[in-house]
């Protein structure tokens, strides 16, 4: 489980936007969301009180949308397929991120829109 003290950290904010060394920040996003239904419901639970922190950052805000956006027909297919509840999944990040004008314009621009 991810400890409570670096929920909202610059640390925390940083590792999920450019990981450790590791694979571009969309990419650890996209894995996290793409296996989100299948982690424990305590990590899922505070991985996403931690995306909810981090979404304030806006430059966190635009990777976060472009790695759901990436997820978003796995994970879609896998909830209509049984995986996951109403009441945890990420695609309830949608409304907050996707009804925000300068997020949609930014993906439009990238041309990732169409996606949805």
């Amino acid at each position: 489980e991810l400890s409570r003290a670096c929920l909202g950290s610059a640390r925390a904010a940083a590792v999920l936007r450019h990981g450790v060394g590791g694979p571009p920040p969309t990419r650890l996003l996209e894995a996290l969301l793409c296996h989100d239904a299948l982690l424990p419901l305590a990590l899922q639970r505070a991985l996403h009180r931690l995306y909810l922190k981090l979404l304030g950052e806006p430059a966190f805000k635009q990777d976060f949308s472009r790695a759901l956006l990436s997820a978003y027909s796995h994970v879609s297919r896998e909830y209509v397929g049984g995986v996951g509840t109403a009441e945890d999944t990420a695609l309830s990040f949608t409304v907050q991120l996707f009804t925000a004008p300068s997020v949609v314009r930014a993906l439009a621009a990238d041309g990732l829109v169409e996606v949805l």
